[in-house]
């Protein structure tokens, strides 16, 4: 007992003592929030520490908490596992909780951990006399008043770990194997620095500067990443070539007081007098205790004065490139470089037009006595179709003009009664090309000339297909045509005078075969959706083969009652719902049971009434008061307009 009571008294010694004990600078301790006083000279009347940040938390919206005082990210739910555990099972908990959703872990994090015991205790609030009500009140929820397992093990007892009771904050131990405390998984941050002064960058190269003039201006921030306001009482220029550097404030002023987590910039720039290298220090001076000095180095060169020749090129589709730097006085030569298919369009020098002094796509600068500003474009080079028709009869129209590499469709279209005879593309024969009056130049890269006669000269063609004897299955196929013509006829003719209706015939002109008078071509049709017989056809010249394909079956997929049966005596209304494939058949009730009872009474006046109702419907019948003394049965008889599906569906009432 003795041993145990001096090992609270460790931790209490512990517990007050600056945190991060191998830290480069002092770790300041926060505020325990207790103000009121009991004594003179105790906590509540001096209140040391560093005050905590308002808010004390902040909701992440993603069921998580974070501490602003400390960084550190709790789970919103104080009691996540629901249940209280052993000091192994909380271990084991927080690492199923990284394994979970395969390895990404749980709440879009896989790096939870168990609290140490200085982590645990750092919730604290010593002002308050519910510590778990007052938790409650800063966003957590299902907070225990009771104790807590930390990650932390007793040195010299290492069958006990420490433990944080959210009631009144006191901290304890208790045997690992034995005792079930409840689970609060932490991730991410430690403790903030309460007042951390920081610049950024720390050093800035202004690069070569002519002498005499002066760079552009680069700004830096000053931040304060810490808990506490922090007072700047000086920002220099300071050592070194100090003459060459200017210094405005900025937004930071010169002596700025900067709030816990709060920024100003400074801005610099450099003005060389003279040739060469130059450095100096910018330096901030604060009353940040582990950084009282803040230094960022500051380097530039002196150099002749060169002037820049930027290029910009608007769109793309090219390149410009010219000498630069240039040296005072000297020239620069601008190379021009156009994609593929493209020439350069427009050009500019410090915005005055000079298109026209582009020779062999070299532009040159001469007696150069400043910077330039070269802009350009580049125009795609556009190629043209041109068509002709020999004898009329018909009219083909391509796209045109066309980009270089683009594509150009020719839309054929024979006058009634005519048909395609012959077709050139830069004088070679095309005809076997046309699909469906249609003719498409792919990757165009120099112009073309269409040429093309029409005919009224249909080749006389014979079906010697049998005609179908009955209708093509409603699921889908494929089918052949067969057909003889004149011998003398031309594949490219009989391609043309191929047409099909509807589209759910699909026909493909390269399985169009034709030798010595006989021909073939294969088709396929697609599913027939509707509960209805269709029909079409593929018409070769001058003859015709019809196709009907059979309707799609009606089928009840299935009826549901509502409410479910038995219905209570007292009676009420009652529903059926039917569903059927396809959505579009339609379906009738057959028949009730018989001899008919007159308790249960369909909408309308049954029959005719709801012998034509569509798929997917629900209908409503009155269930009357039951007087019998005893349950009472009605079946139902439905089935599609067809006859195809029948269902039966029995329906129940209680005495």
């Amino acid at each position: 007992m003795i041993h145990r009571l001096l090992i609270r008294i460790f931790i209490s010694v512990l517990l007050l003592a600056p945190w991060g004990a191998n830290a480069a600078a002092p770790a300041p301790v926060a505020k325990t929030g207790q103000t009121t006083s009991y004594a003179a000279g105790d906590d509540g009347a001096l209140q040391p520490g560093v005050a905590s940040p308002t808010p004390r938390f902040s909701n992440n919206g993603d069921q998580t908490v974070t501490d602003n005082l400390t960084g550190l990210i709790w789970t919103q739910n104080a009691n996540l596992p629901a249940a209280t555990k052993t000091w192994q099972q909380a271990l084991d908990y927080v690492a199923a909780m990284n394994s979970a959703n395969s390895g990404a872990g749980t709440l879009g994090h896989n790096d939870w951990r168990l609290p140490n015991r200085k982590e645990l205790w750092s919730l604290g609030n010593f002002g308050q006399a519910a510590l778990a009500d007052w938790l409650y009140s800063q966003g957590f929820t299902n907070v225990q008043a009771n104790y807590y397992w930390s990650s932390s093990s007793i040195a010299n007892y290492t069958d006990f770990a420490w433990g944080v009771n959210m009631d009144g904050g006191d901290v304890d131990y208790d045997y690992k194997a034995n005792y079930h405390f409840y689970v609060w998984p932490v991730r991410s941050g430690q403790s903030g620095s309460f007042g951390s002064l920081a610049l950024s960058p720390i050093s800035k190269d202004f690069g070569n500067v002519n002498s005499g003039e002066t760079s552009s201006v680069q700004t830096f921030t000053l931040s304060n990443s810490g808990n506490a306001s922090l007072a700047v009482s000086s920002i220099t220029v300071t050592g070194g070539d100090s003459s060459q550097f200017n210094l405005a404030l900025g937004t930071c002023g010169a002596a700025p007081t900067i709030a816990a987590s709060g920024s100003c910039t400074i801005s610099t720039s450099f003005a060389p007098t003279s040739l060469g290298a130059k450095a100096t220090t910018l330096r901030i001076a604060s009353n940040d205790q582990s950084n009282p000095t803040t230094d960022a180095a500051l380097t530039g060169t002196g150099v002749v004065p060169t002037y820049t020749i930027g290029t910009t090129v608007n769109g793309g589709n090219g390149s410009i490139s010219c000498d630069t730097p240039v040296t005072k006085g000297g020239s620069s030569v601008c190379a021009i470089t156009p994609a593929t298919g493209f020439h350069l369009a427009t050009f500019t020098d410090n915005a005055v037009n000079k298109l026209s002094a582009i020779t062999n796509n070299s532009y040159t600068l001469s007696n150069v006595q400043a910077d330039h500003a070269i802009v350009g474009s580049f125009s795609v080079d556009l190629l043209s179709v041109t068509t002709t028709i020999n004898g009329g009869n018909g009219s083909i129209s391509c796209d045109t003009p066309v980009t270089k590499g683009g594509s150009s469709v020719c839309a054929i279209t024979p006058a009634n009664g005519f048909h395609l005879a012959t077709f050139t593309d830069n004088a070679v024969n095309k005809l076997s090309a046309i699909t469906n009056n249609s003719y498409t130049l792919s990757n165009v890269q120099a112009d073309h000339a269409i040429v093309g006669s029409f005919s009224d000269a249909l080749p006389s063609v014979t079906i010697t297909s049998k005609p179908l004897a009955k209708p093509v299955a409603f699921k889908g196929g494929k089918g052949t045509v067969t057909f003889t013509a004149p011998a003398n006829t031309t594949l490219e003719a009989l391609k043309a005078a191929i047409t099909v209706s509807p589209s759910w015939i699909i026909f493909d002109p390269a399985s169009v075969k034709f030798a010595k008078g006989k021909g073939s071509l294969a088709f396929t049709y697609g599913e027939n959706s509707d509960p209805a017989e269709r029909s079409g056809q593929i018409t070769i010249a001058t003859a015709s083969y019809s196709i009907t394909q059979a309707a799609h079956p009606c089928t009840i997929t299935g009826v549901a009652v509502t409410p479910v049966t038995p219905l209570l005596a007292a009676g009420g209304e009652q529903s059926l719902t039917v569903n059927v494939e396809p959505a579009t058949c339609q379906w009738k009730i057959v028949s009730y049971k018989m001899p008919r009872d007159s308790w249960f009474s369909a909408p309308g006046s049954f029959p005719p009434a709801l012998e034509s109702l569509p798929g997917n419907t629900t209908v409503t019948g009155t269930v009357g008061q039951n007087t019998t003394g005893k349950a009472r049965t009605n079946a139902i008889a439905i089935a599609t307009v067809d006859g195809k599906s029948r269902k039966r569906v029995t329906l129940k009432q209680n005495k």
